[in-house]
C-alpha cells in the first residue's frame, strides 16, 4: 500500500480503531442470527441497535412486513448541518443455523478471521460504529445533512421484510453504499447485477393403476418432463437471462400412474422487461399439453429486481477507483456482483447506488468463510473519504438535500 498521498491522520485513526473492530466483529460472528431463528436474530438487532446508539445515532427498531413479522429492520440516522442525504446499509442474519456459533466461534489465523457470518455481512455490521466514530468525533464533519445506516433480517431469505422499507429509504438519498460483499482481496465495487424469479409448475393428471389399467391413467410425469423439454430453452444469453430447471417430483407410489407433479424454474434476468417475456412464454407453452386431459398451473414468485447497469453508478465506481488508487496505490475494479442482494431495491428508487462497499472477505456461506484483517484499514480509509467527497459534493449530485 502506498500512501504517499493519503491523508496521514485518516490512515492513522483508521490503524488505532482496527482492534475495536476486530472487538466488534468477534462479538458478532459469536451471536447466532440464522435468517429463520427469530429470538437470535431479534437479540442481534438489539446489540446493533446499542452499539449505533452508543456512536450518537438515532435508532428505531421496526418490524419487518409480511411475511417476516416478528424480525426486526434497523433504522439509524444523524443529522448534520450540510446538504448531503448519504445512506449505508447491510444485513445482520446469516444463513447459519442456531448452534453454529458455539460450533465454530471467531478465530483468527494468518490474520484471517473465520467463523459463521464473519464476512457475510457481520464484518460491515462491525465497521459501522467505527467508520461513524472516526468521521464524526475524530474528522469531526458536519457537513451533511443525513447520515442513514439500515439493517436488515432477511437478506439471505430475500429481503420480503424489508424491500419496501429500503426502497422508501433510498428514494430519501442522494446515494446508497451497500455495504455487500466484495471480493477475497477486497478490490471490488459492484456496478450490476442480475434479479431473480421463481416458477412452479404444477401438473394434474388422471391417477390409475400402473400393472391392471395403465392405460387409463394420464401421466402427470411424462406431461413435466413434456413441458420442461419445450421449455429448456426460455433464457437468453444475448439478453443476459438464465432460466434453469432446478427441481421437479411427480407420483406417490410406485405402482400408481402419477397424477401429479411439479417442477421449479429458476430465472435470472438483467432487465426488468425479461419477466413479461418469460411469463407469457411460459403461458404459451402450457396451453400447449402432451395430455388433454392434464390440468396446468403456474405460480409466479418475482424475487430481486435487476441492478441495471446505468451511467450514474459507474461514474459513482470510477470515482472510487480514482480515490483508492492516487491516495493509497490500490487497484479497484468494477465488475457486476455474482448474486442478488438489497442493491437491487435501492436502485429502483435512488439517484445512484453502488454495491460492493463491504469490507471484502471470501468463501460466503461455507464452513471456510472468511475476512481477511488486512482489509480493514484501506477499505476503512475509502469508506471515510467517499463520505467526505460525498458531502462536497464530488461523488455524486447532492439534489435531496
Amino acid at each position: 500500500m502506498q500512501t504517499e498521498k493519503a491523508d496521514k491522520q485518516i490512515l492513522a485513526w483508521c490503524e488505532e480503531g482496527k482492534p475495536a473492530l476486530i472487538k466488534n466483529l468477534e462479538m458478532l460472528t459469536n451471536m447466532d442470527s440464522g435468517s429463520d431463528d427469530y429470538p437470535e436474530l431479534n437479540a442481534k438487532a438489539a446489540v446493533i441497535k446499542e452499539m449505533l446508539e452508543k456512536a450518537g445515532g438515532k435508532v428505531e427498531m421496526l418490524e419487518a412486513a409480511a411475511p417476516r413479522q416478528g424480525t426486526h429492520n434497523l433504522v439509524a440516522t444523524w443529522k448534520g448541518t450540510g446538504k448531503a442525504k448519504i445512506m449505508y446499509m447491510a444485513h445482520y442474519d446469516t444463513v447459519w443455523a442456531k448452534g453454529e456459533a458455539a460450533k465454530r466461534p471467531f478465530t483468527i489465523k494468518d490474520n484471517k478471521a473465520y467463523g459463521p457470518g464473519v464476512n457475510d455481512r457481520q464484518n460491515a455490521i462491525a465497521t459501522f460504529p467505527i467508520f461513524l466514530d472516526i468521521l464524526l468525533n475524530k474528522m469531526k464533519c458536519t457537513d451533511f445533512n443525513t447520515i442513514t445506516i439500515m439493517c436488515n433480517a432477511d437478506e439471505e431469505k430475500g429481503s420480503f421484510g424489508s424491500r419496501d422499507l429500503i426502497m422508501e429509504l433510498s428514494a430519501q438519498h442522494d446515494v446508497v453504499y451497500s455495504a455487500d460483499g466484495s471480493c477475497p482481496d477486497g478490490d471490488e465495487v459492484h456496478t450490476y447485477s442480475r434479479g431473480t424469479a421463481y416458477y412452479d409448475i404444477r401438473i394434474k393428471g388422471v391417477e390409475s393403476h400402473s400393472g391392471s389399467a395403465p392405460e387409463k391413467g394420464r401421466n402427470a410425469g411424462y406431461e413435466l418432463c413434456h413441458q420442461i423439454m419445450k421449455m429448456r430453452n426460455l433464457g437468453d444469453k444475448a439478453k443476459g437471462t438464465d432460466a434453469n430447471w432446478t427441481m421437479g417430483s411427480f407420483g406417490t407410489k410406485s405402482n400408481i400412474i402419477p397424477g401429479i407433479a411439479h417442477g421449479h424454474l429458476n430465472v435470472r434476468i438483467s432487465t426488468k422487461d425479461e419477466w413479461d417475456r418469460i411469463e407469457n412464454d411460459i403461458r404459451k407453452h402450457i396451453a400447449d399439453k402432451l395430455f388433454p386431459e392434464s390440468e396446468i398451473s403456474f405460480e409466479i414468485r418475482r424475487g430481486r429486481p435487476p441492478f441495471e447497469k446505468n451511467a450514474a453508478t459507474d461514474a459513482l465506481a470510477e470515482k472510487l477507483i480514482a480515490l483508492y488508487k492516487n491516495e493509497l496505490g490500490l487497484p479497484l475494479r468494477a465488475v457486476a456482483s455474482g448474486g442478488g442482494n438489497d442493491t437491487s431495491y435501492s436502485f429502483q428508487t435512488a439517484p445512484v447506488a453502488i454495491d460492493g462497499f463491504s469490507m471484502g472477505g471470501s468463501k460466503a456461506h461455507s464452513l471456510d468463510e472468511h475476512y481477511n484483517l488486512d482489509h480493514i484499514v484501506p477499505r476503512l480509509y475509502l469508506w471515510l473519504r467517499t463520505a467526505q467527497e460525498t458531502m462536497r459534493g464530488n461523488m455524486v449530485p447532492l439534489i435531496k438535500g
